[in-house]
């Protein structure tokens, strides 16, 4: 079983801003078959990366990642009104997950016999920026639940509640199909417009 353990082909020199204007650079990289944020010491040691509730985000490469419900979401639609982010995650039973963890650990070949399916969910985030915060930097952003909801017809309707008639409208127009990436990009994008 082939599998891509990690987001990035390598390690990236990354930049990691915490709340309170402190910032650290660091090779990091996202691993897809832990969902967990990863990054290089001092030594080279590989370690996971748990500070959720201190940092405001983390830039790897061109792409920026928020923590969100224990996990980093990457935002991949910005603007001053809503934000799309999409969190990566595979969908392994319990002891699935301790097997890939002690192959991953002892770097052996995942056996044949393990099943691991990539998935993703996507996010609408509201954004309300602090004044003096230009777009594009996600500092003083608090993602607590009440400005994050499913990408789901319900998500929009509730984030876009003045437009429910077009874009009940649009989606039908365009048959847009909320369970396709490309769909829910392409309805972000009508709604941002709006």
């Amino acid at each position: 079983l082939k599998v891509k353990q990690y987001l990035f082909s390598e390690f990236l020199q990354s930049n990691v801003y915490y709340k309170g204007d402190a910032a650290v650079k660091q090779f990091m990289n996202y691993n897809l078959l832990l969902d967990d944020m990863q990054y290089l010491d001092d030594d080279d040691k590989l370690k996971s990366f748990y500070d959720f509730d201190k940092v405001d985000y983390i830039r790897l490469g061109h792409r920026h990642f928020v923590p969100l419900e224990a996990d980093y979401a990457e935002i991949i639609i910005e603007t001053d009104k809503v934000a799309l982010a999409v969190k990566r995650f595979t969908k392994a039973s319990g002891s699935t997950r301790n097997k890939v963890n002690k192959a991953l650990e002892r770097n052996e070949k995942l056996a044949d016999n393990i099943t691991l399916t990539m998935d993703s969910t996507y996010y609408l985030v509201r954004m309300t920026k602090p004044e003096g915060i230009k777009k594009g930097v996600f500092k003083g952003m608090s993602l607590s639940q009440n400005r994050v909801v499913d990408a789901s017809l319900n998500g929009f309707l509730k984030v876009y509640s003045d437009y429910k008639d077009q874009i009940r409208e649009f989606i039908k127009e365009q048959e847009i199909d909320l369970k396709n990436p490309e769909d829910i990009i392409k309805l972000t994008e009508y709604c941002n417009s709006l």
